[in-house]
């Protein structure tokens, strides 16, 4: 499994290994939005009626600001791989094969030769050239995102690169796949970094920064490899239009490479991300990044429990860390600069509930779902029982406690709706899922809160009524498949267990 993978999956032993030592992510989360530019949360922005490939952006903007810390080119090896993929795919002896091939091998060698020529690196220059040769920048790197598109693809037949190959197929058909406002986007996001990378770039020299580093522990998961490393700040970029949002795979995976370094071979002083849309790097030194976590053990530590678990080593496990001597629990650190806070003294004992009560709409029926409490050191929680949301927030207040909504399955759905078509049933469902993208994690820092999010479900409960005997065999498989999809949707999102860190 690749790294990326053991993060999306709450129950890999990773992952439940990561929220066990580093379980503070959402301290993390407000320290890093404080350290955000104010105006950073809009400058996300796309111009009304854009259409962007967005993952293709954000690899070709990666591409661009590789090369204004190094004038290479190493990432070009998923994208040979990609070259090689497309042309299995359409058969390595036909013309179309080896157009695509030889395509993307000129758009590698003419993206090196201009950063080389263009000296994209000089640290006396600015970042963005003019006009002309940042939009032919944007275009090769565009070309070459599309080629590592159809590497990483699942299925490679329908990736753009084989989707528009023909025996014709040259380079300038390969710079032209990307639209004018995907090139538009790359231009105005590189012309960001001149100040995001200022202090970067005049920290560390082009031979100080290591591009695609890789790790001793990376072939453990699947070959992972970071953006770079320049003078000992590990740094991974995000060109996500929502600047604030810091999803909790986006953190760990951070983590992850700290820890695959098992004995510290790359010197990593420092870890953060670069913000490309804003032009913001938020940086902490390791030691308060770590702090802020939540970590009890020192980084040595981690990365040997690292390395005993992805290598399957049984030896047995230190004892559980004392708390550090410095037991001043502060604000959350500074950027870069500031000391970071120390983790409590006592633990504070996050608790998993399970609630249950009647449900005001639905005479007869049941309400049931699940509250973490972050803190049940001073009032203790009765694990055995069930209570109901009221007695939650009384007892523990709305500060330290966040409630899941209702957690339905299937056969809850069938009781609770009763609509009249299947299209108003899948037009529901696609309502659901919709808002829900928008809410972005259970805390409310995006457009949607919590219990805006609820109130507009149950206005929707209210709304739609059905019954499953008015639909055929055919209808009902739909949309058993599409509440089903729903549910595992709602779960990864709203698991406070997971996006919290609470412990079992």
């Amino acid at each position: 499994m690749t790294l990326t993978s053991m993060l999306d999956a709450p129950q890999s032993p990773l992952r439940r290994f990561l929220v066990q030592e580093l379980p503070d992510v959402r301290r993390l989360r407000a320290a890093f939005r404080a350290a955000l530019p104010p105006d950073a949360p809009g400058a996300g922005a796309v111009a009304p009626g854009t259409v962007l490939r967005r993952s293709l952006v954000g690899t070709a903007v990666d591409h661009r600001l590789r090369c204004a810390m190094r004038a290479q080119v190493p990432r070009g090896r998923a994208a040979e791989r990609g070259a090689e993929v497309s042309a299995d795919v359409l058969g390595t002896d036909s013309a179309a094969g080896r157009a695509v091939a030889e395509a993307v091998s000129r758009t590698l060698e003419e993206l090196r030769h201009a950063a080389l020529h263009h000296r994209l690196d000089d640290r006396t220059r600015p970042v963005v050239r003019e006009a002309a040769v940042e939009e032919r920048l944007a275009r090769l790197c565009l070309a070459a995102a599309i080629a590592e598109e159809a590497f990483r693809c699942p299925d490679p037949s329908v990736a753009t690169l084989v989707r528009s190959a023909h025996p014709g197929f040259g380079l300038e058909d390969l710079l032209h796949l990307a639209s004018e406002d995907e090139v538009r986007d790359v231009v105005r996001v590189a012309a960001a970094a001149d100040r995001g990378l200022a202090a970067l770039r005049a920290h560390a020299a082009p031979q100080q920064v290591v591009l695609a580093p890789t790790f001793e522990g990376s072939e453990d998961v699947g070959g992972a490899d970071g953006d770079w490393i320049a003078g000992g700040r590990l740094i991974d970029v995000k060109t996500t239009i929502h600047p604030g949002k810091l999803p909790l795979v986006d953190v760990y995976q951070l983590c992850g490479y700290a820890l695959l370094d098992y004995h510290d071979a790359h010197r990593v002083t420092h870890l953060g991300w670069y913000c490309a849309r804003p032009g913001a790097a938020v940086v902490w030194d390791t030691q308060a990044f770590f702090a802020l976590l939540g970590a009890r053990r020192p980084l040595p530590e981690l990365r040997e429990l690292t390395a005993h678990l992805l290598r399957g080593d049984r030896r047995p496990r230190p004892q559980a860390p004392s708390p550090p001597p410095d037991t001043a629990r502060g604000n959350p650190a500074t950027p870069a600069t500031a000391q970071a806070p120390a983790p409590p003294a006592t633990g504070t004992r996050p608790v998993m509930l399970s609630w249950q009560e009647p449900d005001p709409h639905h005479a007869g029926q049941l309400l049931c779902g699940q509250a973490l409490v972050h803190d049940s050191t001073t009032r203790p929680a009765d694990t055995t029982r069930l209570y109901t949301r009221t007695e939650i927030l009384d007892r523990w207040g709305t500060a330290g406690t966040h409630i899941n909504p209702p957690d339905e399955r299937l056969a809850a759905w069938v009781g609770r709706f009763d609509l009249t078509t299947k299209d108003a049933m899948l037009r529901t469902i696609g309502s659901l899922r919709s808002m829900a993208g928008t809410v972005g994690d259970v805390h409310g820092w995006g457009e949607w809160s919590l219990p805006v999010f609820e109130d507009a479900c149950a206005r929707l409960f209210r709304w739609w009524t059905w019954r499953l005997e008015q639909l055929d065999a055919a209808g009902r498989a739909e949309i058993d498949v599409q509440v089903r999809a729903l549910d595992r949707w709602c779960r990864v999102i709203y698991d406070d267990r997971e996006m919290e860190g609470a412990r079992d």
